[in-house]
């Protein structure tokens, strides 16, 4: 066949999460026990269990015949509304048809990015970021990703001051991306800071895009506001907000997600936009029914704030743990989590090099990792993971992966602590092993 693809521009797909997936597949074909999937944010993989009402709740609606079919495009009508009269309950002004589902929350950020597709128009990511933010935007826009500073050693607020040079410096960008609270970083963002991103897009006339997957999943003694009661408060932007199913009930496999759009009236360009990713959500038909009629049943019933109010303390004292172990090590930083559940751990400056390594017993398995790791362009915390999955069956994310710092993300989903607690034994001696 003739060269039909881009391999520049493919090259900024970045997805690590699933990426080096292929790789622990490939160490096990090799007789590697890789024992500890640290790497997605699936529930349901680590073993929790969604309740048994909201089975039946399912169960229900697969009775009726009409959630076979095909929904509207934008998605079932009462269940838009069932979300837009949520708003309205939290004084947050939303239109029915200002609400539009698609198949998956990673559908919604293609195609949003894709409906820019020849414009020039950038979007600004936090660093570290969600990898398929960073690369559908590269991807679509065949550029390197446009970043603003999220520091550890600030708990990974991001750095405004950072956010408006960037902006200055780059006039194509159109967007800023927030992401609450934060994934890789388990991070919330304090209403000042958001207060003052809100002034940043005011200022140089920018709409912004606030991935609130996580929005729900929000650690005692913590809070995260969304964006749309930001713009409540202080008007003056075009606002997307993203929401997902996936992970709050859980169900990640559902693969069901919608943007609510805020704030078009005095801006013709960001009301055209809306109607374009109808259009092209158009060409797909519609998202899946049965999910978007379960939607208003589960977190409308009178059992949902009960099932988050067990479910959240599983994953904080996960978090806490984990947080707690990996910053024993005088190598490394984990600032502990505030939301979500994820943790991002960064090796201190100068900590890695590129002739660390941890003993494989695998001959096969050694040759696999020493050939991968020869690419003196690999990040080194790309490295150590390869190495930490080869030697000690533990997979986690390299943060590089993640437009972040040299360290890794984890997941704080088990449900057994005593079993977290074998998985940090061996990662905490492996990271003294491989830094000595």
């Amino acid at each position: 066949m003739q060269k039909s693809v881009d391999s520049a521009r493919a090259n900024l797909i970045k997805y690590s999460i699933r990426t080096l997936a292929v790789v622990a597949d490939k160490l096990k074909e090799l007789g590697v026990n890789v024992w500890a999937w640290e790497n997605i944010g699936d529930p349901i993989k680590q073993g929790h269990q969604v309740p048994e009402w909201i089975k039946e709740i399912l169960k229900k609606i697969c009775d009726d015949n009409a959630n076979w079919g095909y929904s509207p495009t934008e998605g079932l009508l009462e269940t838009r509304t069932f979300i837009a009269e949520s708003r309205k309950k939290q004084d947050i002004p939303l239109h029915e048809k200002d609400i539009v589902f698609t198949s998956g929350l990673g559908h919604a950020i293609g195609m949003l990015y894709e409906a820019m597709l020849g414009t020039g128009v950038r979007t600004i990511c936090p660093s570290p970021t969600y990898p398929s933010h960073s690369s559908m935007e590269s991807f679509i826009t065949g550029k390197e990703p446009i970043l603003y500073a999220c520091r550890a050693e600030n708990n990974w607020q991001p750095d405004t001051t950072d956010l408006e040079e960037k902006i200055k410096n780059n006039p194509d960008i159109g967007f800023i991306l927030l992401i609450l609270p934060n994934n890789p970083t388990g991070a919330c963002y304090s209403d000042e800071i958001l207060l003052d991103i809100a002034r940043l897009a005011k200022k140089h006339h920018l709409a912004i895009i606030s991935d609130e997957t996580y929005i729900n999943l929000i650690f005692k003694k913590h809070s995260q506001t969304s964006m749309a009661e930001i713009l409540r408060r202080v008007g003056g932007f075009p606002l997307i907000v993203m929401r997902s199913m996936s992970k709050d009930i859980p169900w990640p496999g559902g693969r069901s997600g919608w943007m609510e759009f805020y704030n078009y009236d005095d801006d013709g360009n960001f009301l055209e936009l809306e109607e374009t990713l109808k259009q092209m959500l158009r060409t797909q038909v519609c998202s899946t029914t049965m999910l978007q009629a379960a939607l208003p049943k589960i977190y409308g019933d009178a059992r949902y704030p009960a099932h988050l109010a067990n479910f959240i303390p599983l994953i904080e004292e996960q978090s806490e743990y984990i947080s707690a172990e990996l910053n024993k090590l005088d190598v490394i930083n984990c600032v502990p989590g505030q939301g979500a559940f994820y943790l991002a751990a960064v090796f201190k400056e100068g900590v890695l090099k590129p002739n660390q390594t941890l003993a494989i017993a695998n001959p096969e398995a050694k040759i696999y990792i020493e050939k991968l790791v020869s690419d003196p362009k690999m990040p080194l915390d790309k490295r150590f993971s390869l190495y930490l999955m080869a030697a000690k069956g533990i997979f986690v994310t390299p943060l590089s992966g993640f437009e972040g710092p040299l360290g890794f993300r984890v997941t704080t989903l088990r449900t057994d602590l005593e079993e977290t607690k074998k998985v940090y034994d061996v990662i905490t001696e492996a990271i003294k092993e491989y830094v000595k």
